[in-house]
């Protein structure tokens, strides 16, 4: 082999000394100005050898050579150790391929032991692929606005929807209450995060929220006022994104969509979701009435095109929610009225119309749970099952009114349909109880609130009457609370939903029945077992022989008036505290009763549900 030959100079030492350029002469071996001047024209001795200089890619492609080469040798020493072999190396992927979780491929035992970060580590990825096939199959039939469809991948999800796969990992941990409160304070920072401080609007956040609010009632450690701030953004980013199609201010115009492109573009999922916001805002107007939504032509259209051209089994179904919200929603406005509704002149017609209304959706409604009774849709069947009751109970919740219901006599047809609803939840299996919407449980709350109220008012434990029954409304309650405390696995909501206690408070008017002294007595009339008399309250009507013989139609200005709240609560600090806010949770009709020392103090307070 031949030596590599040193490289020619081009500049001899004089010039090289004197910075000038150095034209050799061919012939002679020198250069012109050493040949002119006369001087002897020599090259440098020994070459200077520079060795090639490593740029900054170079040294960083190194240094990422270097990294693969130690974490080859490590997932070679993990799969030798665990008798498996990885089937992929980092290299192997391309640069452009997103970096997801594969769970049909080998991975490392300790990327299965930590969890993954959308789930803020708590939960893994593969543990989050089990928690959707059960939403899948437990959870969306009975709240069918949000749907995956079967052959969505988690990965996929993970990546196009990853706080919607958050809120659904959450309301399915029902079975591990700890760790369900852990991720439910996840999902409401990561909301603040996206929704406030980066002021995202899309899809994500809001089918994430109307999952995280169809089951708010999980988390039952959360303050109830976080479920309707939660539902108010919800229906804020329907409004942001534009899905409800209604007309508002914008900052710029915008050119509206033809009418045959306007169906054309529709998006099934905006429709459902939609509609989902719609249903947990009518629904939870029980408790909130300031929790509201228009019903919308576009609200009726989308009900239309999903029953049309149904992409799931359950779409068909979307207007029967629709439909019973919409009626519950007119009769409110009604009641809502700031006029006595109780006075013949001028708001009889209103009464008739109300009656008149129940009477037709009573008919609607039986054909509905005909068809639905195939169906495992049961929060559906006790919605429907509850119309009639929801729409008199708001009767019930004002005093003057419950009096002008029992004249017109649709007493006794508030409190059959009441106990239907009840029948109907006791049929429900254990195993799908446990997964309806809080929608349900508000409404059977409300029923036992009304039922309840009813019964103190107008019925006699001992001597029943045709409107009233007050020893079926007694073990009725007490079956239904019984179901509810079976479904418990430990601290969750079904275990900590008896603290105001209804079944113990039940029980003693049953003991004070039994000593020949009705219900209403009782209340009217504290005995030993409930402490020192305490103030009157307005529920708290005349005693049972006043009503049904001397005055059957008791005036509702006689009615006692409410106390003071602050005198009421320090009179209650110091008796039967669970007496006293049962109480009041007849007087106001609310789903958590009233203030506590207990919640002022941010402690925990006695919820229901």
């Amino acid at each position: 082999m031949n030596r590599k030959q040193p490289p020619r100079r081009h500049a001899c030492v004089r010039c090289v000394r004197l910075k000038v350029r150095c034209v050799p002469v061919p012939p002679t071996g020198t250069c012109v100005r050493c040949t002119r001047l006369g001087q002897p024209c020599s090259l440098p001795e020994s070459p200077h050898v520079t060795r090639p200089r490593k740029t900054r890619i170079d040294a960083l492609q190194e240094q990422i050579d270097n990294l693969a080469a130690q974490l080859g040798q490590k997932q070679g020493e993990s799969s030798s150790h665990h008798g498996s072999l990885s089937s992929a190396t980092p290299s192997t992927h391309p640069p452009d391929s997103p970096r997801l979780y594969h769970r049909r491929e080998s991975s490392r035992p300790s990327d299965e032991a930590s969890g993954d970060p959308v789930f803020g580590g708590l939960v893994t990825l593969r543990e989050a692929d089990e928690l959707m096939d059960k939403f899948r199959t437990q959870k969306m039939a009975q709240f069918p606005f949000v749907m995956v469809s079967s052959d969505m991948e988690i990965e996929v999800l993970r990546q196009r929807s990853p706080f919607l796969l958050l809120c659904i990992v959450t309301v399915c941990m029902e079975h591990k209450p700890l760790l369900q409160h852990k991720l439910e304070a996840l999902v409401r920072e990561t909301a603040a995060t996206r929704l406030v401080a980066k002021g995202e609007r899309n899809l994500d956040l809001l089918l994430g929220l109307l999952v995280h609010c169809a089951w708010f009632h999980y988390h039952w450690r959360t303050p109830h006022i976080h479920k309707y701030m939660l539902l108010e953004m919800a229906h804020m980013v329907v409004v942001d994104l534009g899905i409800d199609k209604d007309e508002n201010i914008r900052m710029q115009p915008i050119p509206p969509e033809p009418a045959d492109n306007q169906r054309h573009h529709s998006n099934p999922t905006e429709q459902r979701a939609l509609l989902g916001c719609y249903h947990l805002c009518c629904t939870s107007t029980l408790f909130r009435r300031q929790v509201t939504m228009r019903h919308t032509r576009w609200i009726a259209q989308c009900v239309e095109d999903l029953a049309r051209k149904p992409e799931y089994p359950s779409d068909v179904l979307l207007g029967d929610y629709i439909l019973s919200n919409n009626f519950l929603r007119r009769t409110q406005c009604v009641f809502d009225e700031d006029v006595c509704l109780c006075s013949y002149h001028p708001r009889d017609a209103s009464w008739e119309q109300i009656v008149e209304s129940i009477e037709r959706q009573e008919r609607q409604t039986e054909d509905q749970l005909s068809r639905l009774a195939s169906c495992d849709n049961w929060a559906l069947r006790l919605e429907l099952t509850a119309l009639t009751t929801l729409t008199l109970g708001q009767a019930v919740q004002r005093r003057k009114d419950v009096f002008r219901l029992r004249e017109i006599n649709r007493l006794q047809h508030l409190t059959a349909s009441a106990h239907r609803v009840l029948a109907t939840y006791l049929q429900v299996p254990a195993d799908v109880a446990v997964h309806l919407p809080a929608s349900s449980y508000y409404t059977l709350w409300y029923v036992m609130l009304v039922l309840a109220k009813v019964s103190l008012l107008f019925g006699n434990y001992n001597h029943p009457t045709p409107e009233i029954d007050s020893r079926r409304v007694h073990e009725d309650v007490l079956a239904t609370m019984r179901k509810i405390a079976s479904l418990s696995l430990g601290d969750d909501i079904w275990s900590n939903c008896r603290v105001i206690s209804m079944v113990a408070w039940l029980e003693k008017s049953k003991s004070e029945a039994q000593r020949q002294c009705s219900i209403s007595h009782v209340v009217q009339h504290p005995s030993e077992a409930y402490g020192p008399p305490r103030p009157p309250v307005s529920w708290q009507g005349p005693p049972p022989s006043i009503i049904f013989d001397s005055q059957p139609h008791w005036t509702p200005s006689q009615l006692p008036m409410q106390p003071e709240p602050a005198v009421y609560l320090e009179t209650l600090m110091h008796n039967d505290w669970d007496t006293g806010i049962w109480r009041q949770t007849l007087e106001a009709f609310t789903m958590f009763g009233p203030p506590t020392p207990q919640s002022q103090m941010s402690l925990q307070s006695p919820v229901v549900i």
